[in-house]
């Protein structure tokens, strides 16, 4: 089962190593890309960041990458329980997304999302949902 299983970017990089991906239908302003703790851990790159690229997308990881801060649930706490730390743990992040001067963040993680829509205002999505935004009809 294992040997039969994919992440949806690994799949597409196997599409694009067949003949490519297609060109998309649209195209994406520049965003900014934050790769999860839990992702850089597991796979110590990011498939996504690849896809995207070759869709043609401006995607721009961001550097040095760290912590959103909200760690599962712990950011989920009230105050030094949790929320008020994650987000001191996250400020890092949230300074190098801001002078990126982008208007859109994406990142694999839905904690993540919730987390950095929170510490710097910007709309964040799934690199999935970029990738259906750029070639849906």
């Amino acid at each position: 089962m294992a040997a039969h299983s994919h992440d949806l970017f690994d799949f597409l990089l196997g599409l694009h190593g067949e003949g490519g991906l297609r060109t998309p239908n649209r195209v994406m302003e520049a965003a900014a890309y934050h790769l999860p703790c839990h992702t850089r851990s597991v796979y110590n790159k990011s498939n996504a960041l690849e896809v995207l690229r070759l869709a043609g997308v401006d995607v721009r990881p961001v550097r040095y990458s760290t912590c959103c801060g909200i760690a599962g649930t712990f950011g989920f706490k009230k105050g030094l329980e949790g929320y008020d730390v994650s987000m001191a743990v996250g400020e890092t992040l949230f300074d190098r997304i801001k002078k990126m001067n982008v208007k859109i963040v994406l990142t694999e993680s839905s904690v993540c999302k919730m987390q950095i829509e929170h510490g710097t205002s910007l709309k964040v999505i799934h690199p999935a949902v970029a990738m259906w935004n750029l070639y849906k009809t």
